[in-house]
């Protein structure tokens, strides 16, 4: 991990010793600093992890990347005949079409859906394995593809960390271009998951795509996207943005501190305000967003199954919203929305599962 002040030490030791009684916002007025040039980062199991946010000016190459990172990403395929054991989609080399070589249970004529996890996170944990299991129940003849990148993605070094998704986004790029070339896919039936800094190595994997084909991907989901070194969003070659796919719909739910506050997609979508903290988490597990941050996926995956739909409105601000000055045609948030969809959309939820179940039309 990078260096940290004996300042920071001893400021993350009285966040920490008073967790219980903070929650992130009150950080940010305890210290303006708090999420620009530190801050706490949860892993997958809520711990929160002191980072640095600043990149010193000495650093070294190695300091910043990983060597030989093609080596490091793992693609598994899972589908109606695998639905708990995957298969490895043997892919190696540097994204050559010749040192590709992908299992023969790959089926291109079937819709293809990449999830691809966050930070401290892998293969196996909630973010990818919950939305996999949500098509699967829906017995959907789909390939769905995790992405493992957690060598990478399990550095404490979170700016190290956040510096590989492109790499790992041009990996994702080259075995879609493999797809179409050797397997008769078709672009037109990919749809790439991204939570966290997942979602901007969907951008990335989205703008290699347009490179490599002069065409785009279907469709890029963005799960709460990563805030923390990803602030600029005028950046638009660093963030997931609209021209990443054809169609482009982001979640929202941990806004302005582990996940982004600029509207990166065609349409997006703020639950209870998008902010933390979202229904059904408390000051325990959500102090450092970890609970609020989650929301977003978990969302999305019971878009997958509900009937209740998380139908949302078009609105303004989440105060018009609660002011009912919205548009009067409402949406569904997550898998089945209309790709008519443009815009900003807010909607409220439950406090657990079913989540969608306490959305409300108030038209």
């Amino acid at each position: 991990m990078e260096f940290i002040s004996l300042e920071g030490i001893l400021l993350g030791q009285i966040f920490i010793t008073y967790a219980n009684c903070f929650n992130v916002a009150d950080m940010q007025f305890i210290d303006p600093n708090y999420g620009r040039t530190w801050m706490f980062i949860p892993d997958e199991s809520g711990n929160p992890n002191f980072v640095n946010l600043v990149k010193p000016r000495s650093s070294t190459r190695q300091e910043v990347m990983f060597d030989d990172p093609d080596e490091k990403i793992s693609f598994w395929l899972y589908n109606k005949d695998n639905p708990t054991e995957p298969l490895l989609l043997k892919v190696t080399g540097n994204g050559h079409l010749e040192d590709f070589a992908l299992h023969k249970a790959y089926d291109g004529s079937k819709p293809t859906k990449f999830i691809i996890h966050g930070w401290k996170n892998n293969l196996n944990n909630d973010i990818i394995q919950v939305i996999k299991d949500a098509y699967l129940k829906e017995d959907l003849d789909y390939n769905i593809v995790g992405v493992d990148w957690s060598e990478m993605a399990g550095d404490n070094n979170y700016l190290r960390s956040a510096s590989a998704t492109k790499d790992v986004g041009r990996n994702v790029a080259c075995v879609i271009n493999h797809m179409v070339v050797n397997n008769g896919a078709d672009l037109k039936n990919f749809h790439v998951i991204g939570h966290s800094l997942g979602a901007h190595t969907a951008g990335y994997a989205g703008s290699f795509v347009k490179s490599l084909r002069k065409d785009k991907v279907d469709r890029i989901t963005g799960l709460d996207p990563a805030y923390p070194a990803f602030h600029d969003a005028s950046k638009t070659s660093d963030v997931l943005d609209p021209s990443d796919a054809d169609f482009v719909d982001v979640i929202h739910t941990c806004s302005g501190i582990l996940g982004h506050n600029a509207n990166l997609g065609h349409a997006d979508f703020y639950p209870n305000g998008g902010k933390a903290m979202q229904p059904g988490c408390d000051i325990r597990s959500d102090v450092f967003g970890a609970c609020s941050h989650g929301r977003s996926y978990r969302y999305f995956a019971e878009s997958i199954t509900t009937k209740n739909g998380f139908m949302s409105m078009e609105c303004g601000s989440w105060d018009d919203y609660s002011r009912k000055i919205c548009n009067e045609d409402p949406i569904p948030m997550g898998d089945s929305i209309p790709r008519t969809a443009n815009g900003t959309y807010f909607l409220e939820t439950a406090s657990g599962p079913e989540f969608a179940k306490y959305t409300k039309i108030f038209y």
